[in-house]
């Protein structure tokens, strides 16, 4: 009895003793009832049912296994219905995001979900393995720039940024380099086809440091009314497309986009 629907039907006909009845409580045609039950008496090597002159009354054999497939059935029924979703139940949490995000809401992101839950939580700086560790299931969600990727990946767009040239005026200009989003682009060119970085950095807090003597370009965020300013980027949220609309992830997606939405600067 390997096909789920033969299990079906073979309950539906001990509960009524009739393969007309089975087949009205199955919403199927009678013809196809019968055809099974003579599948599973050939792979069972068992009559099952005996016709009387009212009904088909089980076997021996019937009644023993009856029991234990309906616990089966009643159990795989179980399996598929939505639980009850408690964030209090997860073991482990696991966030990846471009480190300006981290820097600036990292704190509140963790603190939220400790409201909720006393799971393990891994925050890290968006890596070019990211990507591969949500597919593989070894990372909830993502935080990073919106682009071409496979389906595997679905992206919710969040925040609109643009460039914005900070520091001390006149100065070096530094490059802030983000991996997945600027590695081989200079976006501040978008805004002046003259600029020349000589300085590359990947730490934002050493950003933060060197800005009193030296300049860099910022992304922050914009209105979605102004979105044909240049450069511009959109950051979304990524997931793995099968795992979306798992009741963990649209909490984290609950959790996760008031915050993001209202970090000010990058």
């Amino acid at each position: 009895m390997k096909d789920l629907n033969a299990l079906h039907v073979f309950i539906a006909i001990y509960q009524t003793g009739s393969t007309l009845r089975a087949a009205t409580r199955l919403g199927r045609s009678q013809s196809y009832v019968s055809k099974v039950l003579a599948q599973l008496r050939e792979d069972l090597n068992d009559p099952l049912f005996i016709r009387t002159s009212v009904s088909l009354s089980p076997t021996s054999y019937a009644d023993e296994i009856a029991p234990k497939l309906q616990e089966a059935l009643n159990l795989v029924n179980y399996s598929l219905q939505p639980q009850d979703f408690d964030p209090a139940n997860i073991s482990r949490i696991s966030i990846h995001m471009i480190e300006p995000y981290i820097l600036g809401v990292g704190k509140e992101v963790i603190n939220t979900i400790r409201q909720f839950t006393d799971a393990e939580i891994e925050l890290k700086c968006w890596a070019h393995n990211s990507e591969g560790l949500i597919e593989d299931e070894k990372v909830d969600v993502g935080f990073h720039v919106l682009k071409d990727r496979p389906q595997i990946y679905s992206q919710i767009p969040l925040v609109g940024v643009s460039g914005e040239l900070v520091g001390k005026k006149d100065s070096e200009l530094i490059k802030y380099v983000s991996p997945g989003i600027n590695d081989h682009i200079d976006y501040f060119k978008q805004m002046d086809s003259n600029a020349h970085a000589s300085i590359f950095i990947d730490h934002c807090g050493l950003l933060d440091q060197l800005m009193e003597n030296y300049q860099c370009y910022r992304h922050i965020p914009i209105t979605r009314s102004a979105q044909n300013i240049k450069p511009h980027l959109s950051l979304a949220l990524i997931f793995k497309t099968s795992q979306k609309n798992s009741q963990k992830n649209k909490w984290l997606r609950e959790l996760l986009t008031p915050i993001l939405e209202s970090f000010k600067i990058i």
